[in-house]
């Protein structure tokens, strides 16, 4: 049994996560994942098929989600261009344990999130908005140079995206209006998103 925590999937908890590879000695097992009520942010893993220790040493595992049959490695950051609707957002998340050092008795994983979460707050001339894009993004591995965010209500709208670099005076926000309109937001600093 692990006990994995940490900001796991895009809410901050394992809410909808109900299992993770771990990789461990080159072979990677399928663990179920079970939600520690007093905090949500942790969760408990367990397999009926479980790695187990030869000796008491430290051992390096990797653990990952979402975890597909077959798989080996954590797949690549590839998120989606339409996140308009929850499950799409939310199916954008790729959570990892990289490599991790575990102690026999304390078998702990911290895992992080392989994107970047991009929050857009309107707070100007929103009537009429038919649109809002995040434009202008790296298309490196395969991710979208456009992403439609999920829009979170009360002029809010989020995304995930890739990893990447984006520089001064990329136009990043495009928003769309029925008037015809379009505004674009400029990146006014450098910036790394991780």
């Amino acid at each position: 049994t692990a006990i994995a925590n940490t900001r796991s999937t895009v809410d901050g908890d394992w809410e909808g996560v109900q299992s993770v590879a771990v990789l461990m000695d080159g072979t990677v097992k399928a663990y179920d994942v079970t939600l520690t009520t007093a905090d949500p942010a942790s969760a408990t893993l367990t397999s009926t098929d479980p790695h187990y220790w030869t000796n008491r040493k430290d051992i390096t595992v990797t653990a990952w989600w979402p975890y597909t049959a077959g798989e080996t490695t954590p797949s690549a950051v590839k998120v989606k261009a339409n996140q308009s609707a929850r499950k799409d957002f939310e199916g954008s998340d790729l959570i990892v344990a990289d490599g991790q050092t575990v102690t026999y008795g304390s078998p702990t994983l911290r895992f992080t999130h392989r994107t970047a979460r991009v929050t857009i707050v309107l707070t100007d001339y929103t009537e009429g908005l038919a649109s809002v894009r995040l434009t202008g993004l790296s298309t490196e591995g395969g991710n979208p140079a456009e992403i439609t965010p999920y829009d979170k209500g009360s002029n809010t709208y989020t995304a995930l995206v890739a990893p990447q670099s984006v520089v001064a005076g990329t136009a990043f926000i495009t928003c769309t209006f029925t008037n015809g309109k379009t505004f674009v937001y400029k990146m006014k600093n450098a910036t790394d998103w991780q």
